[in-house]
């Protein structure tokens, strides 16, 4: 039998495109065997229109090739960009050794598996022309550094392997000139992170390491071109780094980090945001007003200790600052003492998030506080604050959390706080007044337990009347009450139906053999018919007696139950 004429045409056609095109021959083989290696695409962008018989001209790559892009010059394929496609299948690098100009791989955000095979010939070509490699947001596994072949990769500028299953030593970066991005956060890698990509001998620009199982210490950071670096969620410990130059955001927060926390004084004045939260750094803070850029500080959760430095909190730079879960003690000073200083300072500070909660801080709460006037977190909560609560927070019109609970706050609730509060606590202080009408809406639990003093309007009671703890031991007492006055009467009615029960069968034997009901004699009676009455007879004076005796009984019980309730 004879094939169907479009299958000739097929054959031919693609026949025609290696026979013609011997650049983009062995390119577009490549890509088809690549292409072999995705077991499922849900969108079928990829397996749909890497089709070779979309062809049209022959002289170039496929540029209608879902992510591929092409030289405009030669034709030859430049870049393979397959993000958040969703794809599954084996990475098979070897299977693009035949891209010879192929310098942008991206597969990032899919679910492909493997990793380097990669002998040396299966990467070698491949590794001379790539510059941007992005695997990240799969689940590659295995030790993707080998010695040998992670060395030939000499050209790459970016390299990002975040949030894959990858694990291993790192190795030197040393022969990498070119590199200036790596981010592996979030896999398996262990051991100390090298050296060399903390010198000046590196051109990184940014280093991502978190999330990881890196060891050891750093000891110098002396690199003259990173901006960005990320060594946070690891197992570093020792001393913080003794110097640090021209890091612009620096994050080594939830490591192992000790030792005193003024070597900060050390590095280099150009940094913007510095996390050092989740460590063991002790000592007392430094005034770091030399930081002009300084916008975002994080040392909460340490064991710093003294006072907090007026210079930083009134920083004309700083909008982020979280210094809670700390030993700070002394009043929280918002206004230097110099007059020079006050002339300098703005009337208006710039800070957005300020949290101290957890510390041993004490005294008023200054009415400066009204100064920082785009506060949107305002978090006070756990310290030793007392005094009245200024009025001037009604000048934060955008505070949106607001923290004030388990201090010593006295007096009013100030009136009119920001309409765009969502969170809200003052529990646990020893406020009264009158409940803002603005902030009525929010639960009791913002109120309670604590200020008893408190109410809900000028007619209604203390607001809310008992903090939860002790309405808890209230109504327990209550129950247990109750418990006891049922047993006890239980027990009372039990005694008393024995008596009568008694009585009944003492008077019984007296009417025993000479008396008959219901045509039967009262020796023939069982116990129960004692107490089954029937709507067509009287009973026996005794049950009847008896009968009376009990509802009365059960009545009083009721009520004295009802009595003592309503008392409780």
């Amino acid at each position: 039998m004879n094939p169907p004429p479009h299958f000739i045409f097929s054959a031919l056609h693609l026949l025609f495109i290696f026979l013609t095109s011997s650049a983009s021959q062995p390119e577009l083989r490549s890509l088809l065997e690549f292409k072999k290696g995705i077991t499922s695409d849900p969108s079928n962008l990829v397996l749909n229109s890497w089709n070779p018989f979309s062809i049209t001209d022959f002289d170039v790559c496929p540029p209608k090739w879902e992510g591929i892009s092409c030289d405009e010059l030669t034709g030859n394929v430049t870049g393979i960009v397959l993000e958040n496609h969703n794809l599954t299948g084996e990475i098979k690098f070897h299977t693009l050794l035949d891209l010879k100009m192929l310098k942008n791989l991206s597969l990032a955000g899919n679910q492909f598996y493997g990793g380097l095979s990669i002998t040396l010939e299966n990467v070698s070509s491949l590794a001379n022309t790539v510059r941007f490699l992005n695997v990240s947001h799969n689940k590659l596994n295995g030790n993707f550094f080998l010695k040998d072949a992670i060395g030939l990769f000499w050209n790459l500028r970016a390299l990002d392997l975040s949030d894959n299953m990858i694990r291993g030593e790192l190795p030197s970066f040393v022969s990498f000139r070119e590199l200036r991005v790596l981010k592996l956060t979030s896999n398996l890698f262990f051991g100390d992170v090298p050296e060399d990509l903390l010198l000046t001998s590196m051109s990184l620009e940014e280093l991502n390491l978190n999330s990881n199982g890196f060891t050891g210490s750093i000891g110098v950071i002396n690199s003259t071109t990173i901006n960005i670096l990320d060594l946070s969620s690891n197992s570093l410990s020792g001393p913080l780094p003794t110097s640090l130059r021209s890091c612009t955001i620096i994050d080594l927060s939830r490591n192992m980090f000790s030792g005193d926390i003024s070597v900060i004084e050390n590095w280099e004045a150009t940094m913007e945001v510095i996390d050092l939260s989740s460590n063991k750094l002790s000592g007392s803070l430094p005034s770091i007003i030399e930081y002009s850029k300084l916008s975002t500080l994080d040392l909460s959760l340490n064991e710093l200790n003294g006072s907090i430095p007026v210079s930083l909190v009134i920083s004309p730079s700083l909008t982020r600052l979280n210094l809670s879960g700390n030993q700070f003690t002394g009043p929280l000073l918002l206004q230097g003492s110099g007059a020079s200083e006050l002339l300098l300072t703005s009337p208006f500070l710039p800070m957005e998030y300020f949290d101290v909660s957890n510390n041993s801080l004490e005294g008023f709460l200054p009415s400066d506080i009204g100064r920082m006037v785009k506060l949107k977190l305002l978090n006070l909560a756990r310290n030793g604050f007392s005094g009245q609560i200024p009025n001037e927070l009604s000048k934060l019109i955008d505070l949106v959390s607001l923290d004030l609970s388990n201090n010593k706050f006295t007096g009013n609730i100030p009136d009119k706080l920001s309409s765009s509060l969502n969170v809200f606590n003052v529990s646990n202080n020893d406020l009264s007044g009158l409940v803002p009408e603005n902030l009525r809406r929010f639960p009791t639990s913002s109120f309670n337990p604590g200020n008893e003093k408190l109410k809900l309007s000028n007619d209604s009671p203390s607001y809310p009347s008992l903090p939860s703890t002790v309405q808890n031991k209230h109504h327990s007492s209550k129950g247990n009450i109750r418990i006891a006055i049922i047993l006890a009467s239980v027990g009372a009615a039990v005694m008393i139906a024995l008596v009568l029960l008694a009585y009944h069968r003492t008077q019984a034997k007296e009417f025993h053999g000479r008396s008959e009901f219901g045509g039967q004699t009262t020796g023939g009676l069982s116990r129960a018919s004692l107490f089954k009455f029937h709507s067509n007879a009287l009973p026996p004076s005794s049950s009847a007696s008896f009968g009376k005796s009990r509802y009365h009984f059960a009545f009083v019980v009721c009520e004295t139950a009802t009595l003592f309730e309503s008392e409780l």
